[in-house]
């Protein structure tokens, strides 16, 4: 699953292998300087020039699948064999 936020200058894009439902830390993530890289081509993540806009976008992007996410159970699972049983347990 794939989540996004940005501003007027940068995106960022943070992959998950499952879902984020329970928190976990991304598989990778990708930051690109939309204004001088319009076309996402070059992952500036490791610049230190971006640093600061980095750390502002991960809060955002926290807050807001907080927000989504809310404090119960999910509602929406990733189904499996397992998955219908364990929710209904809860």
């Amino acid at each position: 699953m794939l989540y996004g936020v940005h501003d007027d200058a940068i995106a960022v894009y943070r992959y998950y292998a499952e879902a984020s439902l329970a928190g976990e830390p991304p598989v990778y993530e990708e930051l690109y300087d939309i204004q001088d890289d319009p076309g996402e081509l070059q992952n500036v993540i490791d610049d230190p020039i971006h640093a600061a806009t980095l750390q502002r976008l991960k809060v955002a992007w926290k807050q807001k699948l907080t927000e989504a996410r809310g404090t119960g159970s999910p509602k929406v699972l990733r189904y499996t064999a397992d998955s219908e049983e364990d929710y209904k347990s809860k």
